[in-house]
């Protein structure tokens, strides 16, 4: 009597125990769903900012005269680091043409070149960026910005 009165007890507790250990494993299911939604959102709003972000330049004179040196710091409009991106030049068409600088991870890089005549000096370049993910395999911004040049 006493070993049917034990299994008994044994028997009522293991299915107790698997009651709670199937409602701790839905919600750990719950909670790996979530998390990926949290992911999924977070990934959503970083690729937002990025696809709106601009640039802005930064010079140490108003304008530079024809043989000088340009140093251009070039900023993105966000504070923090996204995923790391090329620089390349573009063509009139705004394809990409030779790469300048290669995985880079802050939000601004500096640009150089020689003023060569006077005028307005357009900087165009192309930021691409690499998010690792399927549905964007690349994203796109276009930096670009003008420098005055003196004779």
């Amino acid at each position: 009597m006493k070993k049917l009165f034990l299994i008994l007890i044994t028997i009522s507790l293991i299915s107790c125990g698997e009651s709670k250990i199937n409602e701790l494993n839905k919600k750990v299911t719950e909670l790996e769903n979530a998390n990926a939604q949290l992911r999924d959102s977070i990934l959503e709003l970083r690729i937002k900012k990025v696809l709106k972000s601009s640039t802005f330049a930064l010079t140490t004179k108003p304008y530079y005269e024809v043989g000088d040196t340009v140093k251009v710091n070039l900023k993105f409009s966000y504070p923090e680091k996204i995923w790391p991106y090329n620089v390349y030049t573009v063509d009139e068409n705004w394809n990409l043409d030779e790469l300048l600088f290669e995985n880079l991870s802050d939000n601004e890089f500096n640009y150089e070149f020689i003023a060569e005549k006077s005028g307005e000096r357009k900087i165009e370049l192309m930021a691409v960026f690499k998010p690792n993910m399927p549905e964007y395999s690349e994203i796109e911004v276009m930096v670009n910005s003008a420098i005055n040049i003196k004779d």
